[in-house]
Order: structure tokens, then sequence, then C-alpha cells
């Protein structure tokens, strides 16, 4: 359960990742007193996260607190990536090409003797 209300730990701290058995009810707070309402229909174990806003007095609106609330499920629930990114940077593939090509049709000169002429 989803509140405005300082009631519960903050959401931030909730695991919202547990899998399909767990079900996210976010109440229009204008409609229905959430801390007075009668919540065991929805499971046995209810638990409570609140929505850290700084503004105590502002006109509710439920599309601002559930797009907070739904970004907070997206960011933990969000798919992982399918491919593992490179640990380390490789290097430039123009460096590499050049040695290369260094090696087998060029002529290795070094800075000293460019310095001779």
């Amino acid at each position: 359960m989803i509140t405005r209300q300082p009631a519960g730990i903050p959401l931030r701290r909730v695991n919202l990742a547990r899998g399909t058995s767990q079900l996210i009810v976010i109440p229009d707070e204008s409609r229905v007193e959430a801390m007075a309402e009668e919540w065991s229909r929805f499971g046995k174990q209810i638990e409570f996260a609140n929505l850290q806003i700084p503004a105590v007095d502002f006109t509710y609106h439920y599309r601002l607190i559930t797009t907070i609330a739904l970004a907070e499920v997206s960011r933990q629930v969000g798919r992982r990536l399918s491919v593992k990114p490179p640990s380390a940077p490789r290097p430039p593939i123009y460096d590499r090409r050049l040695l290369r090509l260094a090696e087998t049709t060029g002529q290795v000169v070094r800075w000293e003797d460019l310095l001779d002429y």
C-alpha cells in the first residue's frame, strides 16, 4: 500500500520486486482515508509505504502521487540488461589497425631518426 500519509516506511526502502505474488495498491486519497480503510481484502500481509513529499499542504493530484510511486516501482523492477557490458574499455580500432598496417607493409621509423632529418 503506497500512501502519502506519514505511516509505514519510506517508499525507497520497500522491496517492490517480490514477484508475481505481490500486489501494489495506490489508493485515491481524495476519496478514501487510507489509514482508516480496511485493506485486508487484498491479502494476508499488508505493508504500508509512504512517499516522502516535502510539501505538506498542496493540492492533491492522484496522477502525481501515482507517477512518483510507479517511477519507484519501475526503478526497482525494471528489466536487466540482456547483454553484459564490457568490463574495460577497448583500445581504439584506429590504433590497432595502424600498428598492424605498419607491421605488414610499412617501415618502422623511430622518433630519434626523424629528428636527425
